[in-house]
């Protein structure tokens, strides 16, 4: 195959060049909704299951190498091996590389990834040259030995990013039990910096971080988390019941949008109730503690942050917390590892979740937390085989505020017991076979805040009667309460253009600023010829944006082939939802499905161009924020 080795010199220097050039010359992702993003999604999500071809093929080549080493025997022939591996290294890399253009996969270490395993495939396609035509097997062996080391390093970023750190399920790590570090004391703490960082580090940074960002989204500053990522704005300032930080966290474990995912560390009930009362505080950045009403049941959490001043109530408890001693709880993680741990870094309080264990974990395990009982304020046995009897050893946590049943054969029964326990606000019981009966038991717990009742043999009825008895508490039975049918705004819009057309006597066309001139709540625009022009709709409040319709002019249409839409919150982060590429059409219609106040609408032109659209129509839902 190599006979002319020059010439197959020179196809693979350009191929290599062609490899390297990809982040090159394609550095931005694909349109969102484009053709083109599609292709990508669907050939890029092949990229797990090829990678491992080229892994297979070197590995059996280092092998080979290896054995040929050992035993001296005569060279087994590598050409085809290596030819094969040249080829599925491509093929992975060029999946790899449309994948990353989804902008699913962003931040430095998954560029890193993408260098490495375009200089990986690189590499492959070099080393059957090399094998044939240098008579020295050195340099052949110096090649394969850095294309392995290549390999190694994009394989452990891929794998780290998908499957997390293999390094922290260690033995001598999984069976220590966490360090309890104590938080940055401070007289006055900063809210956000102080308290809300903390909790986004633990458990949002791995992929949403400078590092990396899943879906394109950062969440290590205010900005990123208005600007948002692929779908939509993370941040909603003031409005904590429609911000996905905190929407995405409410959702079924189970549910493929619930942040953190399943089998990472979830965010406890305290810092859920942090997070939704400083959105809805304004989410400001340098606020301080002092600045702000602290809502009581917050005030305990809030004092592991603060120079402690102890109340003689606060010191009396703390004398009063049994110590967990390390080989206890070392024993406990021998016979069910990966179930407990503390609800938050420097806290004294554990959470239990038998995840790992599933069916496997009976009524008779729950004895087995005794000595614990005092520090336990979240249990989750979802899944679980326990029963009605569990009840009662349930009770035995005076301090549980979360308890997580779905999925278990628990029935009326076991609620019959459970409302004895004044302390569980956050009580998880769909998927069981819970009914009517347990109506009056639920309406009793009056300290509920939170209800999960979906996919249970409750009557409508009953669940009326639950939501009349628990007005405090917010009550989830599955249904989608937030879906509305979009329609045409009707309210007052603020225009600004970057220039208005003149008529040939400089007066200005006054019908374009007439929404009612090409039909009802429509709005025409027209520009003078510039560079870049735009018209910016201010709706005056945030408003769910459901889809945008612009219309163009007929007998010009070629001037807006190149248009982009964007929305922003603030007027000052913005987010493409649109981008036409030399698209000569008389209509678009735009799905945006965002909360936004502001519209941007510009020609994404390098020459001068007028920017007229014979109406442009905004289609929204109810729901204001």
């Amino acid at each position: 195959m190599l006979k002319n080795k020059w010439f197959w010199f020179s196809a693979l220097s350009l191929t290599s060049i062609l490899l390297l050039s990809l982040p090159v010359f394609f550095p931005e992702p694909a349109t969102a909704d484009s053709l083109l993003h599609q292709w990508c999604d669907f050939l890029g999500s092949f990229h797990p299951l090829i990678l491992h071809l080229p892994i297979g093929f070197l590995t059996l080549i280092i092998l080979l190498e290896a054995w040929q080493l050992i035993s001296r025997q005569a060279q087994v022939p590598m050409t085809i091996p290596l030819q094969l591996n040249a080829v599925v290294a491509v093929i992975a890399s060029l999946f790899g590389f449309l994948w990353f253009q989804t902008g699913q996969w962003s931040g430095e270490s998954m560029r890193n990834h993408l260098w490495q395993g375009l200089i990986f495939s690189s590499c492959a396609i070099w080393l059957p040259w090399i094998y044939q035509t240098v008579r020295s097997p050195l340099p052949y062996r110096a090649c394969l030995f850095g294309t392995l080391v290549i390999m190694t390093s994009a394989a452990h970023i891929g794998g780290e990013s998908v499957h997390g750190d293999p390094l922290a399920k260690a033995p001598w790590l999984v069976n220590t039990p966490p360090h309890v570090s104590t938080p940055t004391l401070t007289t006055d703490p900063v809210v956000y910096t102080d308290i809300v960082v903390p909790i986004l580090e633990q458990k949002c940074y791995k992929c949403h971080g400078a590092d990396k960002q899943k879906g394109a989204l950062r969440l290590d500053s205010i900005a990123f988390m208005i600007e948002g990522g692929e779908s939509d704005t993370a941040l909603i300032p003031g409005d904590a019941s429609s911000s996905p930080l905190v929407t995405t966290i409410h959702l079924p474990l189970k549910d493929d949008y619930h942040m953190p995912p399943e089998g990472k560390p979830q965010v406890t009930s305290q810092e859920l109730a942090v997070l939704e009362w400083w959105i809805d505080s304004g989410a400001k950045e340098n606020t301080k503690l002092s600045q702000t009403q602290i809502p009581s049941k917050l005030e305990s959490y809030f004092a592991s942050f603060v120079t402690p001043k102890k109340t003689p109530n606060e010191a009396t408890q703390e004398t009063k917390q049994p110590t967990i001693s390390p080989e206890v709880y070392n024993q406990f993680l021998t016979k069910y590892p990966h179930t407990l741990d503390w609800t938050q870094k420097g806290a004294s309080t554990l959470r239990f979740s038998a995840a790992s264990i599933r069916t496997n974990y009976h009524d008779k395990d729950l004895q087995a937390l005794s000595p614990f009982s005092s520090q336990l304020v979240e249990l989750d046995l979802n899944g679980t085989s326990i029963s009605n009897t569990a009840a009662t050893n349930i009770l035995k946590f005076p301090n549980l505020e979360k308890l997580t049943v779905a999925a278990t054969s628990i029935s009326d029964d076991f609620i019959e017991t459970l409302q004895q326990h004044k302390g569980i606000t956050t009580l998880v019981l769909h998927s069981t076979e819970i009914s009517d009966q347990s109506v009056d038991a639920l309406a009793s717990m009056q300290q509920l805040k939170k209800l999960f009742l979906w996919n249970t043999n409750l009557s409508n009825t009953s669940v009326k009667k639950l939501i009349k008895s628990l007005p405090n508490c917010h009550i989830n039975t599955g249904e989608n309460h937030t879906s509305h049918n979009d329609q045409l705004y009707l309210g007052h819009i603020d225009l600004s253009l970057s220039s208005r057309w003149h008529n040939i006597d400089r007066t200005i066309e006054e019908h374009f600023l007439n929404p009612n001139y090409q039909g009802p709540h429509t709005y025409t625009i027209h520009t003078n010829q510039e560079l870049r022009p735009w018209v910016m709709l201010d709706l005056g409040a945030n408003k769910k944006i459901t889809r945008i319709n612009l219309n163009n002019r007929t007998d010009l249409m070629e001037r807006a082939n190149q248009i982009k839409v964007s929305t922003s919150i603030d007027g000052t982060h913005w987010k493409s939802v649109y981008q036409s590429t030399n698209r000569i059409t008389s209509d678009w219609k735009i799905k945006v499905q965002q909360y936004a106040r502001y519209i941007k609408i510009e020609l994404n032109k390098d020459t001068p161009e007028y920017l007229h659209l014979k109406n442009i129509q905004i289609y929204v839902t109810q729901e204001n924020h």
